[in-house]
């Protein structure tokens, strides 16, 4: 049986309650604010990506999704999937839902490229204010830095927004995919002078390699328009139409 004990300053006329009672003045917890809202992702950089197969395979560089909470296609609404990225090589592999459509074509394993060959690059530099952009030049060594065999040195001038960019022979033939270019106030430091045009792309086929490790289709141009001369001919308008058909821009939003 419980007991009532009057406390020492109890009054006649005040009620009297258990000791173990709760008061019905005690304030009810208060309720965990809600969890904020996550921002909405912002637009981070944009690059160049450029489609490989008629079902909407599109490669760019795997240092463009790094990090993003979203991929985007400028223009478009909605992100876009990354399947795959293959961070030693620089490559990364997209879906961009699409019904059909033309794609790029990539050049024979067997033809490595060559010291002196004429090269153009397509792409999305600085974008924006610039739209779509091809830039001619020549493969100044048929390796990378440190002389790495799986990457080539270019001199088609490249700018942020030309990551991802496909490099194309004169027959519009992908070679290889624009990745970096060399820090030039970090060289300057580094050997007292500015270096000049010094960029790098991935070989065409680490980039056949990286599509045949993700059962991308891709094709090759056939032996008899290879042998008359491709879509290019060696006319850079050639190229830009057939490269500006299968080639986008792409954004990454963090």
């Amino acid at each position: 049986m419980k007991t009532v004990r009057l406390a020492a300053d109890w009054k006649p006329g005040q009620d009297i309650v258990r000791e173990d009672a709760v008061s019905s003045s005690t304030p009810p917890t208060p309720a965990a604010p809600p969890a904020p809202e996550p921002a909405a992702p912002v637009k981070h950089g944009a690059a160049t990506a450029f489609y490989v197969s008629a079902e909407g395979h599109a490669v760019t560089n795997a240092h463009v999704t790094a990090d993003c909470r979203e991929v985007r296609v400028a223009g478009r609404e909605g992100a876009i999937k990354v399947l795959s990225a293959d961070a030693k090589n620089n490559l990364a592999l997209l879906d961009i839902p699409r019904r059909s459509g033309p794609f790029a074509r990539l050049a024979a394993d067997s033809e490595p490229p060559r010291q002196g060959q004429a090269i153009f690059v397509f792409g999305f530099p600085l974008n924006p204010p610039l739209s779509a952009n091809i830039t001619p030049g020549m493969v100044s060594s048929p390796f990378g830095l440190d002389h790495d065999s799986s990457q080539m040195q270019i001199t088609a001038p490249i700018q942020p927004g030309s990551s991802g960019s496909p490099v194309l022979n004169t027959r519009g033939e992908v070679i290889g995919v624009v990745s970096k270019k060399l820090d030039e106030l970090a060289m300057a430091k580094k050997v007292g002078t500015p270096t000049q045009n010094v960029n790098f792309a991935v070989l065409g086929p680490s980039l056949a390699a990286f599509l045949r490790a993700n059962q991308v289709p891709y094709e090759t141009m056939g032996w008899f328009e290879r042998l008359f001369g491709g879509v290019g001919s060696n006319k850079s308008n050639a190229v830009a139409d057939e490269a500006r058909t299968w080639t986008l821009a792409v954004e990454c939003w963090k």
